[in-house]
Parts: structure tokens; sequence; C-alpha cells
């Protein structure tokens, strides 16, 4: 029996020559994919179990699924990247637009009186402006996430039922 680091190469370039294990794999990954189109109607929890699938099988994975796992990586981090600058876009924007509305009420109504944090503030146009600009983005952002993780699952998806690798560097 050769030293721990020698069986250990040899049970991780095992599963690179197994049929039954690259089939496994396979329909791991696929199934990592799935989890990624379902995603976004079901608040997100199944691409965290795809990301947990795709962490766990990309050690010992044939190479060309392997690059499928990284790339079910690569799909959800730069989702989350983009849901976070929607985050942000849409809690400034939103913010200034709820302080436009709250002037605007308070303008129009006599002897309302709301709180000064919520009047202040944004009142002229260009301001008024930028939070409608801001939203926009915001909601942008959310749309391209959608797009991206869907759109990207499916073409992974396809990719690998045509046994292709994704091309990400190794």
């Amino acid at each position: 029996m050769g030293e721990p680091s020698q069986r250990f190469r040899q049970r991780a370039s095992h599963g690179d020559d197994d049929p039954l294990m690259i089939q496994f794999d396979r329909g791991v990954a696929l199934l990592g994919y799935g989890l990624l189109v379902v995603s976004p109607f079901m608040l997100g929890l199944p691409a965290m179990a795809s990301l947990a699938l795709a962490f766990a099988h990309r050690g010992d994975a044939h190479p060309v699924i392997r690059s499928h796992y990284r790339f079910q990586g690569s799909l959800f981090w730069t989702t989350i990247g983009l849901l976070g600058l929607a985050l942000l876009l849409l809690i400034l924007g939103g913010g200034m637009e709820l302080t436009a509305v709250a002037s605007f009420i308070q303008a129009r109504l006599a002897g309302l009186s709301l709180p000064a944090w919520l009047v202040g503030g944004y009142g002229d146009a260009a301001e008024r402006r930028t939070g409608s600009w801001m939203l926009a983005g915001g909601i942008a952002a959310v749309v391209v996430a959608f797009l991206w993780l869907v759109i990207g699952a499916v073409w992974g998806a396809f990719k690998l039922v045509l046994g292709r690798p994704m091309g990400l560097r190794r």
C-alpha cells in the first residue's frame, strides 16, 4: 500500500475514467442547472443547493463536468452581485422617491405635519430624476440577474448534454 497522498491521487483519478461516475456527475450537474433555472421562482433557495452540490462534487469530477460545476458557481455569485447592486439602487432610489412623494403630499395638504427625516432634502427636480433613474437601474439589474441566471443555466445544461466544457479557466 502506498503513502496516503498516492492513494488519494489514485482514487481521484479513478473518477476521471469511470463511465458510471461520469454519468453520475453529469446527472448531478444537470440537477444543479435545473435548480438554478427554478431558483428565481423560489426565492433563490434552490440556487444555494446547486452551489452546495457543485462545490461538493467538483473536486473528483471529470474535467469537462468540473468546468460545469465551476460555471454554476460563477452563475450563482454573479447573480448575487447583480442582486446586491439592484438592492442598493432600489433602496437609494426608493428613498429619494419616498421623500419626494412625502414633500409633494405635505405641500398639497395644508396643516399636515410629516417628520423632518421624511420630507428633507430631495425636493428639486434633478434629485427626483436621480431617484427615478436609480429605481429604474435597480429594476433593470433585477431583470438582468434573472436573465443571466436562467439563460446561463439553460446554456450550460445544453453544453453539458453535448459533452462540451464551459470554457472557463482551470
